[in-house]
């Protein structure tokens, strides 16, 4: 009985988190570090294309189809804007964020990487784009192993930085 009381008090302590991690290649390569960051009350999946640019998830709708594949979504954490790096101008984030907004989830965005060691005009225009929907992770400073994606420490290194926003 104490048990069974224990864990039932657990649970609305901690909550399960079911978390949808959507976008390019870094949402893909995220999976290589990912359990050793997540806790025990979270699931985690993952619906990614690489090369894939902002406009793929929002105006061509991926991100709608991602979540409907994934109903009991509670959190998405969105890597996009490392394929977008060379814009001047932000592609259109709104109907990607509408679907957030629409089923209230909890969301963090994870910007561009310094690709090939340059920063990119988009990451600030980015986080001010999502800021009001979204936490923003800064991805920039993080160690690149091929110029564009971070090496096996930087993931780890990236992964507890958007953990420690959730």
């Amino acid at each position: 009985m104490l048990s069974a009381l224990f864990v039932l008090f657990a649970q609305v302590l901690s909550p399960h988190d079911n978390i949808l991690v959507i976008g390019d290649s870094l949402a893909c390569g995220s999976k290589w570090r990912a359990n050793e960051v997540k806790k025990d009350n979270e699931s985690l999946q993952w619906d990614c294309k690489v090369g894939s640019p902002i406009e793929f998830w929002s105006k061509n709708g991926a991100a709608k189809r991602a979540l409907d594949a994934h109903p009991k979504t509670d959190s998405v954490i969105i890597f996009l804007g490392t394929n977008n790096y060379t814009n001047v101008k932000l592609p259109d984030v709104e109907p990607l964020l509408k679907e957030v907004r629409d089923r209230n989830l909890k969301c963090t965005w994870v910007g561009p990487t310094a690709v090939r060691g340059k920063k990119t005009v988009l990451n600030p225009l980015l986080k001010a784009a999502v800021e009001k929907d979204c936490k923003y992770v800064d991805a920039e400073d993080i160690p690149l192993g091929d110029g564009i994606h971070p090496t096996m420490d930087g993931w780890l290194t990236l992964l507890k930085k958007i953990w420690s926003l959730k």
